[in-house]
């Protein structure tokens, strides 16, 4: 292809993912042959539905629409194009409408785990299956229904868990893989260490968990021994083992159900909720928000001005 077709090739299809135009099954079929369907079809724009679908299926790329989380899924969508979906791509899709039933209907069709043994990627390398798939609310009984083809490792990564699922597999979340190897060097001496994760830590790591404050309890109560390794493994590093508590693993987590009234009720929550960062830094700031204005603001600044002063006659 010459450097003009290349041009125009990019040119189709970075017209063919646009956001700014008005999308519409005319437009679309008004310049049917000049689309890049490929791209075409991975327009989250475009209100991609049955009857849009129907209209160009012999043009419509199946596996680009796979992936694309905007299109307007249906049991009946799906069902109609059962042979040409990618079903890897569709399996790490978040926006199908996804329940039980869904993956019953298919359960020989998902790719239930990423197609690699390896755990050495960044967090934000995805690999489509449904164990990495954030779309999918996992409960205790999806989770029991399903165990032996799931990889919970990667769930507690990327995925949606119950609590309650949570504390019925905690053994599973204790697992651990090894995500990197560091090198090390001391004048002409090299060595590595190895970095392993717990499903835990993971969690800590996952957008969309989230603590229930009831189960504060449960996780200051728990504990995990982490081994990590210290040191320049190329001269005196080693690995050291320590035990924590699982709400100092999952301290910066957003408390998802936080009700002062029961923090404040409460005999025995206070000291272990204070571990949690996101009471300290969103929700104190909730109880004194209505309280802060001009005149508040005013004497704050007042009085650390102050205090300054005392500090500096002091010292």
């Amino acid at each position: 292809m010459t450097s003009n077709g290349h041009y125009y090739e990019d040119l189709k299809g970075s017209i063919s993912l646009s956001e700014h135009i008005k999308w519409n099954k005319d437009l679309i079929n008004a310049l049917n042959d000049y689309w890049s369907w490929t791209e075409l079809c991975s327009n989250e724009s475009i209100s991609w539905d049955l009857e849009l679908v129907s209209q160009f299926e012999e043009k419509v790329d199946f596996k680009s629409l796979s992936s694309n989380s905007k299109v307007i899924w249906t049991q009946e969508l799906i069902d109609k194009y059962v042979d040409k979906w990618d079903w890897k791509k569709l399996s790490g899709n978040q926006g199908l409408p996804w329940s039980k039933k869904l993956i019953i209907k298919y359960e020989n069709r998902w790719q239930w785990k990423p197609d690699t043994n390896s755990y050495t990627f960044d967090k934000y390398y995805f690999y489509p299956s449904l164990s990495t798939n954030s779309g999918i609310n996992w409960d205790t009984d999806m989770l029991l229904t399903w165990k032996n083809n799931l990889d919970f490792w990667r769930i507690a990564l990327f995925g949606r868990i119950s609590n309650d699922a949570i504390k019925y597999f905690q053994s599973e979340f204790n697992r651990k893989e090894l995500v990197s190897i560091e090198s090390h060097k001391y004048s002409d001496w090299r060595a590595t260490s190895k970095i392993h994760r717990t499903g835990w830590e993971n969690l800590a790591l996952n957008d969309n968990f989230k603590i229930h404050s009831l189960d504060i309890e449960y996780y200051f109560e728990t504990k995990l021994a982490l081994t990590y390794p210290v040191g320049n493994f190329a001269r005196y590093g080693n690995y050291k083992t320590k035990e924590f508590r699982l709400l100092d693993i999952l301290k910066e987590k957003p408390l998802h159900d936080f009700k002062i009234h029961d923090i404040i009720t409460s005999k025995n929550s206070w000291g272990k909720i204070l571990i949690n960062k996101s009471f300290i830094n969103d929700s104190v700031w909730e109880l004194i928000k209505p309280f802060v204005d001009k005149k508040f603001i005013s004497d704050f600044l007042i009085l650390v001005s102050k205090n300054e002063s005392n500090f500096k006659t002091t010292s």
